[in-house]
């Protein structure tokens, strides 16, 4: 539980505690004296009567619509996009997916996904729901089939730099023809993914064909590449093959591509994951601008050997596990980007003092009475490509606001002249739910006889 505690040297005195969905209890804080807005906590709690920012119109942080990832946490959804050629317009057709690679694709797919969830820290939630018959909700992956798009085009048979095309194809036959580039209709697609299935975050992934590629670069594109992959999302790209490291190891690739859609850096200094390889050990990456200091170094001391990020299998090392916000600083047990304090906006009574013994806090009284979450600013980079964290991705898309939560305010207690805390004196929702990281809360506490009363 978070709880704030300040009051007014007026007839009534106020705390408001604001509990959020995450996963941790959190520890209480300590009551200011009268007359003053303290937080006795080392962590700073701003309390006054006047709106605050965010990048949504009421005031939310909460990710926007081409935020589609930020930091390794939550509820993932992933939309599972196996692409191959109908022979229409001239195209090739030398691929066909069959059941059986299918339910390959579906498996190990799956089982990367389910990697993330093994290291995740062990009081964190995160959860992944994939789409694979393209209706953007969440489907059985023990079960449910792969539904395979059709399009005028064998992208095997093309380099991994024509990308933009067919999976711009692909989203277009599935009904996402937004803008002008893949992107932005994979924008729309996770979009989709992350309201169908209320998650926190969503990307979307293409599987492409390769089981009867026999060319110079068996299992690749033309160009020897078989990930494609940008820092952030919204979409990610490998082979059935995955080059020569074949099918079964889809798994890992998956893993991979995992951890760079949520900010992580390949750390092979070749060019077997990525064109030039990882580049400079300098190059910050994620949500809180770590530099890939591992980029080159094939056996770091203390870390797994292999590792995934490196090697292409393994479990990933510390500096990887950073990359994707699980860095925490405190040792509390949250991440850093999840460890945030909430605020409140309130206004004291319009009447002091006052006849009512019903007293409404409510903004249609006037004032403002609201609680919101305050999050942990992306770490301050260079724009890219040198750079390649949340920051120097969206600092020319959404400049003045580069911090995002996925926390939640469930519900503001309050209590009269110290009696016991419980469900039963709560605030409600101007909206009718607490389930947003901004609310505006209306509560009405009843007193009983005249005189000074206090309010927590």
């Amino acid at each position: 539980m978070k709880i704030q505690v300040f009051s007014f040297s007026r007839t009534v005195t106020i705390a408001l505690s604001i509990l959020f969905v995450i996963s941790l209890t959190f520890a209480p804080m300590v009551p200011a004296s009268a007359g003053q807005v303290k937080n006795m906590t080392i962590q700073t709690a701003e309390i006054g009567d006047d709106e605050v920012g965010g990048q949504g119109e009421n005031g939310s942080s909460a990710p926007l619509e081409t935020q589609t990832s930020a930091f390794l946490a939550g509820k993932v959804a992933v939309g599972v996009i196996a692409i191959e050629s109908n022979g229409l317009e001239g195209s090739l057709n030398q691929e066909n997916w069959t059941v059986d690679e299918l339910q390959t694709v579906r498996n190990e797919i799956w089982s990367g996904l389910q990697k993330w969830v093994a290291w995740k820290p062990a009081a964190m939630n995160l959860e992944f729901v994939v789409d694979i018959d393209r209706d953007g909700m969440a489907d059985d992956m023990g079960s449910e089939t792969i539904v395979p798009v059709e399009i005028a085009e064998e992208p095997i048979a093309n380099a991994s730099g024509t990308y933009d095309i067919w999976t711009r194809m692909a989203l277009v036959a599935m009904g996402y023809s937004a803008g002008t580039t893949a992107e932005d209709a994979a924008y729309v697609y996770a979009s989709d993914l992350r309201t169908n299935n209320n998650a926190d975050w969503a990307f979307v992934l293409f599987v492409v064909d390769s089981s009867n590629d026999n060319d110079t670069s068996p299992g690749a594109f033309t160009d020897g590449q078989y990930l494609i992959s940008r820092t952030f999302g919204p979409l990610a790209v490998m082979t059935y093959n995955n080059g020569t490291r074949g099918f079964d190891n889809m798994e890992w690739a998956t893993a991979q591509l995992v951890a760079r859609m949520f900010g992580a850096g390949f750390q092979l200094e070749g060019s077997e994951f990525q064109p030039g390889g990882c580049g400079l050990s300098t190059k910050k990456f994620g949500y809180l601008g770590i530099a890939n200091s591992y980029c080159a170094v094939s056996a770091p001391g203390d870390e797994p050997n292999p590792r995934l990020m490196y090697h292409g299998n393994g479990d990933p090392d510390s500096l990887t596990k950073k990359q994707i916000g699980w860095r925490d600083t405190d040792s509390d047990g949250i991440i850093d980007p999840m460890d945030t304090r909430p605020s409140v906006l309130f206004s004291p009574y319009p009447d002091d003092p006052t006849s009512d013994f019903s007293l409404v806090y409510s903004e249609a009284n006037g004032g403002q009475y609201r609680a919101y979450d305050n999050p942990l600013a992306s770490t301050s980079c260079l724009g890219r490509p040198t750079d390649e964290c949340f920051y120097s991705y969206y600092y020319d898309v959404t400049p003045d606001n580069l911090a995002v939560t996925i926390n939640q305010i469930e519900k503001v207690q309050f209590r009269l002249d110290g009696a016991a805390w419980d469900d039963i004196n709560l605030a409600t929702a101007q909206d009718g739910a607490f389930d947003t990281d901004y609310e505006i809360y209306t509560l009405t506490a009843t007193v009983t006889a005249g005189g000074r009363h206090k309010i927590e």
